[in-house]
């Protein structure tokens, strides 16, 4: 006889029944948590990216300088 396998996340290793919501995928299985905390490292990363991009200041010409141009 075939014993049932348990699902849990693949990356926390959380039971089905401890997550709201548990995303089945190719090879495995993700939570709401995990999800939530890949998103926030996202966008940390995506931050730090503008910021570099943007690192210098930007000098914007006074009005009159504009129209002299």
């Amino acid at each position: 006889m075939k014993q049932k396998q348990e699902i849990v996340c693949s990356f926390c290793g959380r039971d089905k029944s401890q997550a709201n919501v548990l995303i089945a995928g190719i090879n495995g299985h993700i939570c709401d948590q995990c999800v939530t905390q890949a998103q926030s490292i996202i966008g940390d990363e995506q931050d730090q990216k503008t910021k570099s991009t943007i690192g210098t200041p930007l000098t914007l010409p006074k009005p009159a300088e504009i129209k002299k141009f």
